[in-house]
C-alpha cells in the first residue's frame, strides 16, 4: 500500500501529511521519472485550524495547534507578516513553546510554507491587547476567552512574540483564600489586593486610569504587598520592575491592558523620565510613530491601574533628576505612605506570627503555592453579570464610588482630592464585590475600611484638602525668602537714607512698613526665580490670596515705585513678612 493509500497519513493539502506524530512534504517526482523523492520530515504533528486577522482587517495570520512532549496541547497565533523573511522568529517561538522542528533548512522552509499556504474554513478574530471585546461581553485573558466572543472565536495575539503577562494559574481558589486571609486586618494588603479587582473596572466605568506607590524604608513590607496584589492575576512573576525605558514601559502598559500592572523599585527609573513615564500610564496611550509607508500608525492605547513601590515619592525621585512634579502627576500617580503607624511597617496583624519579618516570609511561601484563580473566578463573575443586567452592575459599583467620596471628601475640598478619591472609591468597590462574589473570602466591609485608611494617610501627608500645585508654589516662594531674605536684599532706612549695602546678586529692596519687614522684589527676580517652572500670572495670584503678596492700588500684582539708587520708577512685587512663616 502506497503512502497515498495508507489509512494511517492524514493528507493536508499542498502535498503536506501528517503520519506518526509527524508533519512530513512529499515532493512531487522531478521529470519523467515514476520515482517518487523521498518524503521531507519536518516537525511534530501541528495542524493550522483557522484564519485570523484583526478588527480592522489587517494583520492576517493563521491559528496553529500541537501539543508539547509532554502531550499538553498548544494553540498558537503566528502573524504571516512574520513569515515573509525567513520565519526564524516564528519557528524560535513555536520551538519555545514545544514544536519539535527538524534541524535542517528544508524543514524549516516546508514548515513556513505549511503555515502560510493552509487556508482552513474556520476563521478567528485576533487581538493584540488583553482585556475587554464584544462591548464588555468578553475579556481575553492568554490562552483563555472569559464570557460570549459571540459568532467568531477571539484569540490573544501579542504584537511581540512571546510577549507574557505572567497571567498564569497554581492551586484553587480556595488555596489562594488562605493567603486572602491575610490580608485581613491589614489596610495596605486590603488596598493591594482589591487594586488588581479594580483594574478590569476601569474602562467598564469610564474612570480614569491611574497609579498608586507605596513609599517607605526598606524592609517595611512595600514588596510583600505586591506580590499579593500579583498572586490575584498570576506568579510572582507578573511583578515587573521600573527599570526600563519609556518605550519598553509603554509595550509594558500594553499587555497589561485592562490589568492591574505592577512596578517595584521606583527608583530604578530615570528620574528624568519618571514624571512623563507616570503621565503616560495614566493617560493610557503611548507615543505616536510614523508607520512604513510614511503615514502615522495607531497609537498604542490602554486602559489599566498600575501599582507601585519606592524608597521615595515620585517627587522627591523627579528632584533628583533636576525636575519638578507636576500637580497632575502627583495626581496620576498617588503616593501612600508604606508605614501603617502601628510600629510594624505596612502590617498591623501579623496573624499568630511573632514578628513582620515572619509574616513577610508566610506571604511570599503562600504567593508562589497558589495564584491567578481569583481573577479568573472575578471575570466570570463580571461577565455573567454584564449578560444579565450590565446597568444594574454599573450602578451598584457607581454607587459605591460616590458613598465612598462622600465618606472621605469634605466639602470644602479642592477638585484634585476628589479626583484622587474617586480612584480611591474605585478600589473599594472592587474589592467589596469581589468579597460579595464570595472570591475574597473577607468580610463585608474589609475592603472599604482598609482603603479608606490609605486614602485617610495619603490626605495626611499631602497636606490637606487644598490644591496641590497651590501649596507646591507656596513652598516654593516661602523657601526663596526664607534663604535669601538676608542676603539678597538692600535694606532701606527708616529715615530715608540712601546709604545702603548692595549685596551679590541683589534681588530687590527691603523695608520696614507699619512695623513690619516687606520684600520688594524686582520683577525679574521674581519672573525667573520665585515663580520658575509656573506661569508668574498664576503665582502672583496664588501669593495674593495666601497674603504672601500685596497687590498695587489698581489691583495689579506688581506696584511701581522710586528706589534708592534708581533713577527711573520701577515694578516690583511687594511680599510681606508672613511669606517666611506662613504654612
Amino acid at each position: 500500500m502506497g503512502l497515498k493509500d495508507s489509512p494511517k497519513i492524514k493528507h493536508l493539502g499542498h502535498g503536506y501529511y501528517i503520519e506518526a506524530g509527524y508533519l512530513y512534504y512529499q515532493p512531487e517526482p522531478k521529470g519523467k521519472s515514476d520515482d517518487e523523492p523521498a518524503p521531507i520530515k519536518i516537525s511534530s504533528e501541528i495542524e493550522v485550524i483557522a484564519r485570523t486577522r484583526d478588527l480592522d482587517g489587517r494583520q492576517h495570520g493563521r491559528l496553529l495547534r500541537f501539543h508539547d512532549a509532554d502531550h499538553v496541547e498548544k494553540t498558537v497565533p503566528v502573524a504571516c507578516a512574520s513569515l515573509q523573511t525567513d520565519g526564524a522568529e516564528v519557528r524560535q517561538y513555536l520551538a519555545d513553546l514545544g514544536l519539535e522542528i527538524m534541524p535542517y533548512k528544508a524543514a524549516r522552509d516546508k514548515l513556513n510554507q505549511y503555515i502560510v499556504m493552509s487556508n482552513p474554513d474556520n476563521t478567528a478574530l485576533c487581538v493584540d491587547k488583553l482585556g475587554w471585546y464584544s462591548n464588555f461581553g468578553t475579556y481575553i485573558l492568554p490562552g483563555k476567552t472569559i464570557g460570549s466572543s459571540g459568532k467568531e472565536r477571539i484569540v490573544y495575539q501579542p504584537s511581540i512574540l512571546g510577549v507574557s503577562s505572567s497571567v498564569k494559574e497554581k492551586g484553587n481558589l480556595k488555596e489562594w483564600q488562605q493567603l486572602s486571609a491575610l490580608c485581613s486586618g491589614n489596610s495596605r494588603l486590603l488596598m493591594a489586593a482589591s487594586t488588581a479587582f479594580a483594574a478590569p473596572l476601569v474602562e467598564l466605568t469610564g474612570a480614569e486610569s491611574g497609579g498608586f506607590n507605596f513609599v517607605g524604608g526598606s524592609s517595611t513590607g512595600k514588596t510583600t504587598s505586591l506580590y499579593i496584589a500579583a498572586s490575584v492575576c498570576g506568579e510572582p512573576a507578573y511583578v515587573n520592575r521600573w527599570r526600563a525605558t519609556g518605550n519598553g514601559l509603554e509595550a509594558m502598559a500594553a499587555a497589561h491592558n485592562n490589568a492591574l500592572l505592577i512596578l517595584d523599585e521606583l527608583a530604578q527609573v530615570s528620574p528624568r523620565e519618571a514624571g512623563e513615564i507616570a503621565y503616560m500610564l495614566a493617560n493610557g496611550s503611548g507615543k505616536a510613530r510614523a508607520s512604513i509607508t510614511g503615514g502615522s500608525r495607531p497609537v498604542t492605547r490602554w486602559s489599566l491601574i498600575f501599582l507601585s513601590a519606592g524608597e521615595i515619592s515620585l517627587a522627591q525621585h523627579m528632584e533628583e533628576g533636576g525636575k519638578k512634579a507636576r500637580a497632575g502627576q502627583e495626581v496620576r500617580m498617588v503616593d501612600i505612605p508604606a508605614e501603617s503607624g502601628s510600629g510594624m511597617g505596612m502590617f498591623e496583624e501579623l496573624h499568630g506570627v511573632d514578628t513582620p519579618a515572619q509574616f513577610a516570609e508566610m506571604i511570599r511561601d503562600k504567593t508562589s503555592g497558589a495564584y491567578g484563580s481569583a481573577i479568573v473566578q472575578f471575570l466570570t463573575h463580571l461577565t455573567e453579570h454584564i449578560a444579565k443586567d450590565k446597568m444594574g452592575l454599573l450602578d451598584t459599583i457607581r454607587d459605591t464610588v460616590s458613598a465612598f467620596i462622600q465618606q472621605v471628601v469634605p466639602k470644602n475640598a479642592d477638585g484634585q482630592v476628589r479626583r484622587v478619591a474617586a480612584r480611591f472609591g474605585l478600589i473599594a468597590a472592587a474589592g467589596e464585590l469581589a468579597s460579595n462574589a464570595g472570591i475574597t473570602g473577607w468580610n463585608e466591609g474589609e475592603a472599604m475600611h482598609g482603603v479608606t485608611a490609605c486614602f485617610k494617610a495619603w490626605l495626611e501627608q499631602r497636606g490637606g484638602i487644598g490644591s496641590q500645585e497651590e501649596r507646591v508654589i507656596l513652598e516654593q516662594v516661602r523657601h526663596f525668602f526664607q534663604s535669601h531674605g538676608d542676603s539678597r536684599f538692600s535694606e532701606i532706612s527708616s529715615s530715608g537714607d540712601d546709604a545702603y549695602t548692595i549685596p551679590v546678586n541683589r534681588a530687590g529692596f527691603r523695608k520696614k512698613q507699619n512695623g513690619e519687614t516687606v520684600y520688594l522684589v524686582f520683577s525679574e527676580v521674581f519672573k525667573s526665580e520665585i515663580a520658575k517652572g509656573y506661569t508668574p500670572k498664576n503665582v502672583a495670584k496664588t501669593c495674593i490670596n495666601a497674603d504672601y503678596l500685596l497687590p498695587s492700588s489698581d489691583g495689579k500684582s506688581s506696584t511701581p515705585m522710586s528706589l534708592p539708587g534708581i533713577k527711573k520708577r520701577t515694578r516690583v512685587y511687594i511680599f510681606t513678612s508672613t511669606v517666611l512663616g506662613s504654612e
